[in-house]
């Protein structure tokens, strides 16, 4: 394939960001990227997660851009124009909403991908 006909896809840009928790335990972020999808990360740093994972551990579950709006409606914030607003939000009344067994009981689609070390 020449040079002239190569189509590339570039990754998502990270447009937005806000913290849940930052301590020294656990952190815990929204992301969202300019395609519209929805990233939570984690990362726990603690005795018992070093016990348990060896070391440290981290986590990203992405929702696609044509989840999220079940997802909002899912915790109550379908009319939300602040998608991490409204995430935040929802999190701040119930932690579980940005947790992978409230995505599976619910039967919202989405990848994950861990790290521990």
């Amino acid at each position: 394939m020449s040079e002239d006909t190569k189509t590339t896809t570039a990754a998502p840009r990270q447009v937005a960001k806000v913290t849940l928790r930052d301590d020294a335990a656990c952190a815990l972020w929204l992301r969202l990227f300019d395609n519209g999808s929805l990233e939570i990360d984690g990362y726990g740093n603690d005795k018992t997660t070093a016990e348990f994972w060896g070391g440290d551990y981290e986590w990203h579950i992405n929702i696609k851009t044509e989840d999220v709006g079940g997802y909002l409606a899912l915790i109550g914030k379908a009319d939300a124009d602040d998608v991490l607003g409204a995430v935040a939000e929802a999190y701040a009344e119930r932690s579980e909403v940005v947790s992978t067994r409230f995505l599976d009981a619910h039967e919202v689609e989405y990848s994950f991908f861990s790290w521990s070390g």
